[in-house]
């Protein structure tokens, strides 16, 4: 039996969440020093620990990718790597299925959504998702297909009444 800690999960697409090119001459960086491998300006922060305090320590990507595959003994870099990614992946996907009905509903696309509609749509998909058990992100974020994943969140949002 081929142990979840070996594969490599592909990457969910994603239409309206567009990961930022840190190496873009106008990506602005964080100000924030790696508080493990002391990288400054670190290009995206990966993790914080203790971000609530008066002294919060910033973990750049890489070694937030390291601790995860540490934690939950990975045996590849790449498959911790694709499983970190889903656990925020999933939650956008969702985010983005929900303005897509959104939007058929009204008969509209995109760019004619209003930031404040979009907030209000990302609050309600956060606040929606976030009432799931943890079991049940956990398997939704094991699943290989991205659109298996979709039908499962479809069924999740199935008779919310959009505003």
């Amino acid at each position: 039996m081929k142990s979840y800690k070996n594969i490599v999960l592909p990457e969910i697409k994603l239409k309206y969440f567009k990961r930022p090119d840190i190496n873009a001459p106008d990506f602005s960086r964080t100000n924030y020093i790696c508080a493990k491998c002391l990288m400054i300006d670190i290009p995206t922060v990966g993790s914080v620990y203790d971000g609530y305090s008066d002294n919060p320590k910033y973990f750049c990507e890489d070694c937030a990718i390291d601790a995860y595959m540490k934690d939950y003994d990975f045996k590849t870099r790449e498959a911790a790597a694709s499983w970190r990614r889903r656990f925020f992946d999933v939650g956008y996907l969702f985010n983005e299925l929900i303005i897509e009905r959104y939007l058929q509903e009204k008969g509209i696309v995109f760019n004619q959504l209003s930031n404040e509609k979009w907030e209000q749509l990302s609050n309600m998909s956060r606040d929606i998702y976030n009432s799931l058990s943890k079991k049940k992100k956990s398997i939704l974020e094991s699943i290989p297909e991205q659109s298996t994943i979709e039908g499962e969140l479809k069924k999740v949002f199935k008779k919310v009444k959009l505003m």
